[in-house]
């Protein structure tokens, strides 16, 4: 008896004691949008950190080999040829199709939380300069979201011309934490 009381204090005492290993609540960080997002000034620099994180280096790289911008050399020593990158094909494995499917993916995906932000700051302000700055914002979000949209349509669209054929997710929302993948 006395053996499973302590046992049982063990048990405990080890519990309450790592409940600071998982409950970490770190100062400066905010994982609320609307907390972060409270004005047009802030609005606008949300947007200046999606233009600065939209890098379109992979694209460039990616459209120069695999529409074959460039040609190999006559002394190339193989270099492309080994490792597939001179190929021309684009499967769902390839590097280069991941990082355009999550790289857009991703940027859409913080767009929308954005726009939701900045649809209830156009519906609680009353100032006309601040709207048309929030509405300036807006504007610029959508047209990314569509460029995100399109560029994923070129790439993942096997005929355009086909509307019942295959094709990308809209991604005009948030997605819940249940989504499955």
């Amino acid at each position: 008896m006395k053996k499973s009381i302590l046992t049982i204090f063990g048990i405990c005492a080890i519990l309450t004691s790592c409940q600071d290993a998982y409950e970490i609540n770190q100062p400066g960080l905010i994982t609320e949008e609307s907390l972060v997002f409270t004005d047009a000034v802030s609005v606008a620099r949300g947007v200046s950190n999606i233009y600065v994180s939209f890098a379109p280096e992979n694209d460039i790289k990616f459209q120069t080999v695999f529409t074959d911008e460039v040609g190999l050399g006559h002394q190339n020593g193989g270099a492309g040829i080994n490792d597939g990158s001179f190929n021309f094909i684009m499967d769902s494995g390839n590097s280069y199709a991941q990082a355009f499917w999550y790289g857009n993916y991703g940027t859409i995906y913080q767009i929308n939380r954005m726009l939701t932000v900045v649809d209830g700051l156009i519906e609680n302000e009353t100032d006309q300069g601040q709207i048309a700055s929030l509405k300036k914002s807006k504007g610029e979000l959508l047209g990314l979201r569509a460029y995100c949209h399109l560029k994923l349509f070129s790439y993942f669209i096997p005929n355009y011309s086909d509307a019942e054929g295959l094709s990308i997710m809209k991604a005009d929302f948030i997605p819940s934490d249940d989504l499955k993948h």
